[in-house]
């Protein structure tokens, strides 16, 4: 048991002078100067063109689920008309919708208390949301369903936000 130890410990004594040996031999090839042919780079950097203006922000964002069509259902190009009332349709749309956008995407239910966490989208942002619990610019949360969410509006108005995905 002993013999077998010794033998163990000598071959690690001769690995690691071996490693050494070669990490000595490593550093004083790094310690030479390099000749110089490998001096020169292949790339000729004064030839690269370096931008003078910064660069123009990209037009539409392509991780947004909205974007401007491109085609209609019949493979057409919209023309001028037909994009002033895609315009005026988007227009409508915006104003029609709350100042924040809201999804409601899931719910919670505590089995003891039997209260109701509501999961919501607010601006692509994911929150967990109970019942009088404020939103951004005093949009508050007064009413918790399985089937939809209800929120009063600072000017007291209630807007009501079904759960996506369910059957009415």
């Amino acid at each position: 048991m002993n013999a077998e130890r010794a033998l163990l410990r000598r071959a690690a004594a001769a690995v690691l002078a071996g490693a050494v040996c070669v990490a000595a031999a490593a550093g004083q090839t790094a310690d030479r100067p390099a000749p110089p042919s490998a001096a020169r780079s292949l790339i000729r950097k004064e030839w690269l063109k370096t931008p003078i203006e910064p660069p123009v922000p990209p037009r539409r964002d392509i991780f947004s689920p909205q974007g401007a069509p491109s085609v209609d259902e019949r493979g057409f190009r919209p023309g001028p008309a037909r994009s002033a009332v895609l315009s005026a349709e988007k227009k409508a749309e915006e104003e029609a919708r709350p100042v924040f956008a809201l999804r409601y995407i899931g719910f919670s239910r505590s089995a003891a208390s039997k209260k109701i966490v509501a999961l919501v989208l607010i601006d692509s942002q994911a929150q967990a949301v109970e019942e009088g619990d404020t939103l951004g610019a005093g949009y508050k949360v007064t009413r918790i369903t399985v089937k939809e969410i209800e929120i009063h509006a600072p000017d007291g108005t209630a807007i009501q936000f079904a759960l996506e995905g369910a059957e009415r």
